[in-house]
């Protein structure tokens, strides 16, 4: 009995999912392999491994699938990171700022109470 694994174009087609480039290569260069091997030494060599391999790719682009998430997400909070610094900063400049309108204010005040005990004394 003959054991049909698919066509070439199969082998990458995992799940209905998207696949990477870098693991479509893979599963054809693994599949190239495994068309070498059943012509050779016929279709059951691969029986038993030809299912492990494609949960193996499968895996493989599910993490790859992940690892461009985080990526993004990564260059999210980099973008929010670098957004919150520069509202720090704008903040910080905006306070001492305010923090020299006082202290001048204060200076100020202190001056002109100074002024008035001086003309009430004299």
């Amino acid at each position: 009995m003959e054991t049909v694994y698919g066509s070439h174009d199969d082998v990458y087609a995992f799940s209905g999912t998207t696949v990477s480039d870098r693991v479509q290569n893979l599963a054809s260069s693994i599949y190239r392999e495994f068309e070498a091997m059943m012509s050779t030494y016929g279709d059951g060599v691969i029986k038993n491994l030809m299912p492990q391999v494609v949960t193996i790719l499968e895996n493989l682009n599910q993490a790859y699938r992940e690892k461009q998430e985080h990526e993004v997400e990564l260059e999210l909070v980099r973008v929010e990171n670098d957004n919150l610094k520069a509202q720090f900063e704008r903040e910080k400049q905006i306070r001492k700022a305010n923090e020299q309108v006082i202290l001048t204010s204060v200076i100020l005040l202190f001056i002109s109470a100074v002024n008035a005990v001086v003309i009430n004394y004299v």
